[in-house]
């Protein structure tokens, strides 16, 4: 049987439909084109390759988390405990019900999560970027002194990341906040004004 052998116009003609799908899709997809021709077996699982993966589909950017995430549900103590923020790429942005301290919770919306290293190598440089970014803003809007941020998950144990604005003086200085005394819920309007605020200082659009 004859080999067959692909022309150099053929290899041409294939990389330009590359090219195109690269324009079209953003500016990382030139790694990301070698991974769509990845058998099933052997894809990566990252956020990376599934962002590729929706945008070639055609999906809307706000559609994209849904596209990844629709096994992810919340821990119902996580849910009862926080107020919603935002939705960030990777994070569902959540704010302590407790107004002692300016507190926010990240929860990567990744089904089964419980630990960071054991999440891709793109969904935890997606989260540290997340956290460093709300952190930011947090002691923006704050002017606080000191950001406390860890992920303990002793007690819930699905992947969470505390970020949590410290001032000398306030409840249990310089002691950690967990397990401390009982929680002051915020005032519903007290509780919207600090989330209008963080949303409007955030360095880009949230949803």
């Amino acid at each position: 049987m004859k080999e067959k052998t692909t022309s150099r116009e053929e290899k041409v003609e294939g990389r330009d439909k590359v090219t195109r799908a690269e324009t079209r899709c953003g500016c990382f997809l030139p790694d990301l084109t070698r991974l769509a021709r990845c058998s099933s077996t052997n894809r990566p699982s990252g956020v990376a390759y599934r962002l590729f993966e929706a945008k070639m589909q055609g999906f809307e950017a706000n559609q994209l988390r849904n596209h990844w995430n629709m096994a992810f549900e919340m821990d119902t103590r996580l849910a009862a405990d926080t107020l919603p923020v935002a939705r960030l790429e990777l994070c569902q942005l959540r704010l302590m019900n407790d107004r002692r301290w300016p507190w926010l919770i990240l929860v990567p919306a990744v089904a089964g999560a419980s630990e960071i290293h054991l999440l891709s190598v793109d969904e935890q440089a997606l989260l540290a970027y997340e956290t460093g970014v709300c952190a930011q803003t947090l002691q923006k809007v704050t002017g606080c002194l000191k950001i406390n941020s860890g992920a303990l998950g002793n007690v819930i144990r699905q992947l969470h990341v505390h970020v949590i604005a410290r001032n000398e003086g306030d409840a249990n200085w310089p002691g950690p906040v967990w397990g401390y005394g009982a929680r002051i819920p915020y005032e519903l309007d007290q509780a919207e004004a600090f989330i209008q605020t963080f949303r409007r200082a955030y360095p880009a659009t949230l949803s």
